[in-house]
């Protein structure tokens, strides 16, 4: 990611802030599970499991198929793409990220929670460069792991690893958070509408950016 040019990381930025809001409706919607973090919802598998909750279990377990199914339609259609690759899974994630706002207000809420974890492992393909994810937006751990990283090299008077892009995703997410859990109570799943828009214009704009197709085609960006 250290190398992608400096207009596709504020896109990668807005990307974890939209993570971040669909996480926290998801967290809210769902009484404390998680649909693009599977971290946590691993961890509550394994605690389900082994305090003999089975109900939570087979949610958690659901949720992080979805997720993994979402990333691997990602992956496919991306590598499909080629030089379309970042538009085309943008518009996908947006495609689905409104169905989440239309399903349940068609009386299907639960398909509704589906397609949303799709889109949040549709998303963490977008930046993927060889078949190899070059940023994720929501691993906000491995991202903390490089600003510690960077402090911990600045304390040694060593060159930094570009940890200034990583506390700006963990402060992207963390503000989508914030926004999402605002937009729940008054709009709740409405608001799936306006993260969706957004989506879909960076996919419209991404389509007439040279880096952006410079990404899908897998060459470097400097």
């Amino acid at each position: 990611m250290s190398r992608l040019d400096a207009r596709l990381r504020a896109v990668a930025h807005l990307l974890a802030f939209v993570a971040g809001a669909v996480d926290a409706l998801g967290y809210l919607m769902l009484g404390g599970f998680f649909v693009s973090f599977m971290s946590g919802n691993s961890t509550r598998l394994g605690v389900a499991i082994g305090t003999g909750q089975w109900t939570q279990a087979t949610m958690a377990g659901a949720l992080i198929t979805l997720f993994v199914i979402g990333v691997g339609c990602g992956s496919v259609a991306g590598e499909r793409a080629g030089r379309w690759r970042v538009p085309l899974l943008l518009a996908l994630e947006a495609a689905l990220l409104l169905a989440a706002a239309a399903l349940p207000l068609a009386g299907w809420p639960r398909p509704g929670i589906s397609v949303m974890v799709l889109a949040m492992g549709v998303s963490n393909t977008v930046f993927a460069r060889n078949g190899v994810v070059a940023f994720g937006v929501t691993y906000m751990t491995g991202a903390l792991v490089r600003v510690g990283e960077g402090l911990g090299a600045a304390a040694l008077g060593r060159k930094g690893n570009g940890w200034h892009f990583s506390a700006m995703s963990w402060l992207s997410l963390v503000a989508g958070g914030a926004v999402g859990a605002s937009l729940h109570d008054g709009y709740g799943v409405n608001a799936f509408w306006l993260l969706g828009a957004v989506v879909a214009a960076l996919a419209v704009l991404l389509a007439g950016w040279p880096e952006a197709a410079a990404l899908g085609e897998g060459r470097e960006q400097g």
